[in-house]
């Protein structure tokens, strides 16, 4: 276990209660009927899980690292361990910017081809296929299925 497992699991947890209690503030309905923090409520439950089965974990390793006599190491963080984080939350922030100008499912496959060239770039082609297609199912699913109005932009179906 290292102390920054320990820290992200307590931050996550703590987290999660604020936006579960929170959730709770707006209601969340039903199944058939569910309100506006049915959707919030499921998440931090989640979360919470999460983090709590990471927590337990790294609580048990501890424990054995201990009768190791074993001590408990800080990571040293440097730019190879937050490049990848931090340009997924500047591809997240351009992707709130320009969703409503170009459109979902432009503003999706961009988002998606960033993230999969940021993360497990394969070849390019592949990239871009995978990328179309997450974008093209998503537009199926919340726009089709689930009657989801998205910015149209660009494309207007």
């Amino acid at each position: 276990m290292n102390l920054l497992n320990l820290t992200t699991s307590l931050f996550l947890i703590g987290f999660s209660v604020v936006v579960f209690l929170a959730s709770l503030k707006f209601g969340f309905g039903d199944l058939q009927n569910p309100g506006p923090g049915f959707m919030a409520l499921l998440c931090s439950v989640l979360l919470f899980s999460l983090s709590l089965v990471v927590l337990i974990t790294d609580l048990t390793r501890l424990k054995k690292k201990k009768d190791d006599q074993e001590e408990m190491k800080v990571p040293i963080v440097n730019w190879e361990h937050l490049k990848k984080p931090i340009i997924l939350v500047v591809a997240l922030a351009v992707y709130a910017l320009i969703i409503e100008g170009i459109g979902f499912v432009i503003a999706t496959f961009l988002l998606t081809f960033v993230m999969i060239v940021t993360f497990e770039s394969k070849k390019w082609y592949k990239d871009l296929l995978i990328a179309a297609l997450v974008a093209s199912i998503s537009f199926i699913i919340f726009d089709r299925w689930l009657q989801v109005r998205l910015p149209p932009g660009l494309l207007v179906m």
